[in-house]
């Protein structure tokens, strides 16, 4: 007795990893948005609160969207243009979370700074990666990308001594930027839905 196998089709497959997807970004969403809001509503009780294990919570927090961005490109990298960029910046994103696990901020100001300038190397590896392959919304998300890291940057260069303060400050509008476009990204992924249906078969 023989049994056969019938592969998935492509639309069911594209069509559950894009339900899957827009998922993800809702929740990575929604917790950015938490987060940075929690932060910015008292910045100075977050500094006091959050200064010995921030290391540890932004450590966490690269963890957490490198893995998923590198969840989605995995699932989606056969029809997602210039997923090389998108895995790259997963990676790096994971790498700089790792490596704050055992550099926590709470050490002193290089382990501070160091974070910093890892947030604003991602945020960089992004805008780049935003840049280069996408249009309309995509390219107006990057843009906003650059501008925050320059404004990273420059705080970083400008005012070292505050850099704990900095930093408190950098991920909670980090996580304001990202929540935001998390939930763009996701609802971009909803509104083309038809079209790719259009073009794969793909069922809502």
């Amino acid at each position: 007795m023989t049994t056969s196998y019938t592969p998935r089709p492509r639309s069911s497959r594209l069509s559950s990893a894009l339900n899957w997807s827009i998922g993800l970004l809702c929740a990575h969403g929604a917790i950015g948005l938490i987060f940075g809001a929690l932060v910015l509503a008292s910045p100075a009780r977050a500094t006091a609160v959050l200064t010995p294990f921030v290391g540890y919570v932004i450590a966490f927090w690269l963890l957490a969207t490198g893995a998923s961005e590198l969840a989605v490109v995995l699932r989606l990298h056969r029809d997602l243009p210039g997923w090389g960029w998108d895995t790259f910046f997963a990676v790096a994103t994971i790498i700089a979370g790792v490596i704050l696990l055992f550099v926590p901020v709470g050490t002193g100001f290089f382990a501070a700074m160091l974070v910093l300038w890892c947030i604003a190397l991602s945020v960089v590896f992004r805008a780049v990666t935003l840049l280069r392959t996408s249009q309309g919304w995509g390219v107006g998300i990057g843009i906003i990308y650059v501008i925050f890291a320059v404004l990273m940057i420059w705080l970083i260069v400008s005012n070292p001594a505050e850099s704990v303060t900095a930093l408190v400050w950098t991920a909670g509008i980090w996580g304001i930027v990202c929540g935001v476009t998390s939930l763009v990204l996701a609802w971009q992924i909803q509104r083309t839905r038809r079209s790719i249906g259009a073009a794969f078969g793909v069922q809502r």
